[in-house]
Parts: C-alpha cells; structure tokens; sequence
C-alpha cells in the first residue's frame, strides 16, 4: 500500500447532524494522496451508519468504531491506525472547503516543513468571519525558527493574541511529532486537550510554515459545552496548567509568553465564575471556587509577576488584571453585567 501524504483523523460523538457534511467536504478534496479515519467513539446516533456508508462509497475513507471514551482516546486511535506521514485534525461539526489539502501538500512538497498552520474561517449560524494566524505567513527553520516562532508562538503582542492558535485542526504535523506528544497526555482531560498536544509539537519540531489561507471552517455551536458555564473550571485548568508545566521545557514555562496565557486563562476563570456562574450559583460558591484557583502557586506566581503598566495591554484588560491582584471581585462582577 502506498504511504499516503496525509492521513484526516475526524472523531466522531453523536455527530448525525453534521457529519454528512464534514465528510462529504473531506471527500471532494481537489488533492487525492490522503487518507480518511473516521473513529466513532461509542455514538448513539445515526453517526456510525452514515460514516460506513460513506466507507463504501471511499476506498480510501476508513472507520473505527469503540466504546466512548472521549476525544483524546479517539484522536490517538486515529493516529496509531494512520499511515500518513502527516497527521490533520477534523471535527466532525466542521468542514473544509475543496483545496484545503491542496494547499498544504503544495507546501510541503515546496519546503518539507514539520508543521504547516493555516487560517480558518468561523462559520456562526451562516455569519462568516476569516482569522489568520499572529504570525507573518512564512516558512521558518533554523534561527528564524527560533527568535520568530519559538518566542512568539503562545503569546504575542498586543495581549493576548496567540502568536499559532493552539487548536489542532490549524495544524497539519508530521505523524511521528504527534505520537510523541499524545504518550503522556491523559485521557481524563476535558480542556487543554488540543494546547497540550500542538505547543510541545511546535517545540520539537525544526520548521514549521504559516500560511495565509482560510480553507477549514469552524462552525460555531452556540448551544455546546464550549459555550456553557462549567463549575468544575477551576479544577480542570489547574489540571492543565500542571500538566502543560509537567512536560514543556523550562526555558519556555519561565518565559513571559507562558506567563501571560497563564494570566489569559485565569481572566477567563475569573469572569466565568462571576459571570455566567452567579446567575445560577450561589455568589459564596463561585468566590470559593475562584479563591481556589488563585491561590494555586503557578497561578498566583502568574498574577504577581505580571507588570501592567509595561506591558502592551489594552484597558480592558489592565483593569481586569487589576482587579483580580486586588481580589475585587464585587467590582469585576459588576463590570460583566
């Protein structure tokens, strides 16, 4: 059997909805050396069926089904059953327009880079808007490598923008980059999942190329977990933080870019506590819960040693940052209603 140039992993949950569309979408690629697995992981819908008879139609489209086990146990799957030598995440509500493997397989026959990043375009109810990466379109190894990518590539300028989204359906990777990065990532993990696999890649890679082009569509579900308040917050981004400072270097857990998404995501925590939390929630809960998270060491080693007066931040943030040191949470509630 042929190597394939790259193999599409889309795991699938209860995905009768979409599903059709996405696969449909990776089916009429103008690009024909790919490869297709789908791994159903334990649906009770109609998911599975459709996805099989889309494997009928596809020599090339394959299936695996397994009990529910979560995201991260259903993309590892895909990749131990891979035979590409790259790896490209699709979600199952999502879809790409026709050349966007085209697009990445001419880069990668031009400059062999370990990581290709690309654009995307986020699709919400039909409403469309496009999103490029923060750093300059470009092939990047060796000391460019280093100073533009390496110290830039979790946070740049003006705060916070990612310097490369963390998201892995941005990123078309070399299998064996991949594969290392899943070894120690738990399966127990519900936030962080794509950052804890994409940023240790980046690191270990040796080049890497961002393109300017907006071929994956991220359809924007209003109604899922993503968009709801979740009271366990606190404890699964302390989870993530200890795992991300458990297996990242050190040059990069003591630099400001690491720094600053540390404070990024407790901003996060902080306003959806005293958020969308207290409307449901009793206010004394949501305190404890974010009294909890900051005074967790890598958090508040995080908060302290950020400087809001030299950095480049906009108001809105300063004052968030602000409140949050001072511990004014009636202050920082009030400003979200």
């Amino acid at each position: 059997m042929k190597t394939p140039l790259i193999s599409v992993i889309i795991p699938v949950y209860n995905a009768e909805k979409y599903i059709e569309k996405c696969l449909k979408s990776v089916c009429e690629q103008s690009f024909d050396d790919y490869e297709v697995i789908v791994v159903d992981d334990g649906s009770r819908d109609s998911s599975p069926m459709i996805a099989d008879n889309f494997a009928k139609d596809y020599n090339y489209l394959s299936v695996i089904h397994q009990e529910n086990g979560g995201v991260i146990k259903a993309r590892k799957t895909g990749v131990k059953n891979a035979n590409g030598l790259y790896i490209l995440n699709l979600d199952s509500d999502d879809w790409l327009l026709k050349d966007h493997l085209i697009k990445i397989a001419e880069e990668i026959y031009k400059n062999h880079p370990d990581i290709v990043v690309t654009g995307y375009i986020e699709d919400n109810e039909g409403i469309q808007n496009k999103y490029s990466q923060n750093i300059a379109p470009g092939f990047y190894a060796d000391d460019k490598m280093k100073k533009e990518i390496l110290g830039n590539f979790i946070s740049t300028e003006p705060f916070f923008c990612f310097g490369i989204y963390p998201t892995l359906w941005t990123s078309c990777i070399k299998k064996e980059l991949v594969s290392k990065a899943q070894e120690k990532l738990p399966e127990t993990y519900s936030i962080g999942e794509d950052i804890s696999v994409t940023y240790p890649c980046i690191i270990n890679a040796l080049s890497l190329s961002v393109l300017d082009d907006y071929t994956y569509v991220y359809r924007i579900q209003n109604e899922s977990m993503t968009h709801m308040f979740d009271k366990k917050f606190s404890k699964k981004l302390i989870y993530l933080l200890e795992y991300l400072t458990s297996i990242l270097p050190e040059n990069i857990i003591d630099s400001e870019q690491f720094n600053d998404y540390i404070v990024f995501e407790t901003s996060l925590l902080v306003g959806s506590y005293l958020g969308a939390g207290i409307k449901n929630h009793p206010y004394k809960d949501m305190i404890e819960n974010v009294i909890d998270a900051l005074e967790h060491p890598i958090i508040e080693n995080a908060i302290k040693k950020m400087d809001i007066m030299q950095k480049r931040i906009s108001l809105k943030y300063k004052i968030k940052v602000l409140l949050i040191k001072k511990r004014w949470f009636k202050l920082y509630s009030w400003m979200l209603r």
